[in-house]
């Protein structure tokens, strides 16, 4: 699915070539912070009601991402446990982001979907749209019924503000 209708004008959404983000069994939402925990049950039940599996979501252990970034950021990340054990690679191409107030920046690439929000109110935004591209994402899916194949979802980045690279 490489477009998605949000509700919300305020929202910047870009399409990037490369490789899809394939959804395995071996996915879960990885949070920083416990403030925002109860936020991310609405994607879980979203993933229930679609795959009669609602996903786990777990703390990143404190090993796989710095300090600073974590200080920095609230983070919500949709991959694979693997993938985690990398997070502070990952992570280096964020370490500029500027996000302001109330906001949030979300991407995907072929290994994860990450979201990225320097407040509560920002990180509750993110996930709000992040349901929204799941639900759409997961909608199409079932009505093309081709289930010999994986989830997958293009890449993109989504925000809700003029972000900058300090």
């Amino acid at each position: 699915m490489n477009q998605f209708k949000l509700n919300n004008e305020n929202i910047n959404v870009e399409f990037h070539s490369g490789d899809s983000l394939n959804i395995t069994s071996e996915f879960k939402f990885y949070h920083n912070k416990l403030k925002f925990r109860k936020e991310i049950n609405t994607l879980q039940f979203l993933f229930k009601k679609y795959l009669d599996n609602p996903l786990q979501a777990t703390g990143i252990r404190d090993s796989y991402l710095d300090e600073e970034y974590s200080n920095n950021f609230l983070i919500l990340i949709f991959s694979t446990y693997e993938n985690i054990k990398n997070l502070n690679i990952f992570m280096k191409k964020y370490k500029e982001l500027e996000i302001d107030k109330s906001c949030f920046f979300t991407e995907s690439n072929s290994e994860y979907i990450i979201l990225l929000s320097k407040d509560i109110e920002g990180i509750k935004e993110g996930i709000h749209i992040l349901e929204e591209v799941f639900n759409q994402i997961l909608t199409k899916y079932f009505e093309n019924r081709n289930f010999n194949e994986y989830i997958q979802i293009f890449p993109f980045k989504i925000d809700n503000s003029k972000i900058r690279k300090g």
